[in-house]
């Protein structure tokens, strides 16, 4: 059972368990396990397309990726990753603008983080380079984090532009809401 926490598995595995041989007290504790990540999984969602929403009327565009998203365009079922973050992606130019936005609903950078924070100030040269060297940093609102990207990943040859990845979004549905994804493709790249 450590193993399947470790990796995350309750969720895939609980209405296996059975079937893979599982004594009946692991999938009991499993199912149980599931029921709990589940629940705690539907304020993450609901979280996203507050976010999404904000930044819409904020006139930000921005890709959510990962986490829910990637639950509900693999499985159909935003809830089946469990708990996490949520990441963001934006144009690197509207990174200042963004976090000027999610602040105005709460998030900050959080205290006393061990990584390399991004500077306030983006338009100088500190700003500038931390905006080349890096690719994400972290935001935080009670107990939500928020890693807002301006490339994919830290290789950024290996993903097309935030342009590119916009103009091939797909719409995914949580909660009846349309949020703006990387396409199914992107996404299983990523």
């Amino acid at each position: 059972s450590e193993l399947i926490n470790r990796h995350r598995l309750e969720l895939v595995l609980a209405p296996h368990i059975r079937e893979l041989g599982g004594s009946p007290a692991l999938a009991r504790l499993l199912e149980l396990r599931a029921s709990e990540l589940r629940m705690l999984a539907m304020p993450l969602v609901a979280a996203v397309i507050e976010i999404s929403q904000h930044l819409d009327r904020a006139g930000i565009p921005c890709l959510v990726f990962k986490g829910v998203m990637l639950a509900a365009q693999t499985t159909g079922d935003p809830l089946a990753r469990g708990t996490g973050d949520i990441d963001l992606l934006v144009a690197p130019e509207t990174v200042g603008a963004t976090r000027q936005a999610l602040a105005s609903i709460g998030f900050r950078q959080p205290q006393g983080q061990s990584h390399r924070r991004l500077p306030a100030d983006l338009d100088n040269w500190r700003g500038r380079y931390a905006l080349w060297a890096d690719y994400e940093d972290t935001l935080s609102r009670s107990n939500l984090d928020i890693d807002l990207h301006w490339a994919a990943t830290d290789v950024r040859s290996a993903m097309p532009s935030f342009n590119t990845l916009w103009a091939t979004r797909e719409p995914i549905l949580l909660s009846g809401e349309p949020v703006p994804g990387l396409s199914l493709e992107t996404a299983l790249l990523h």
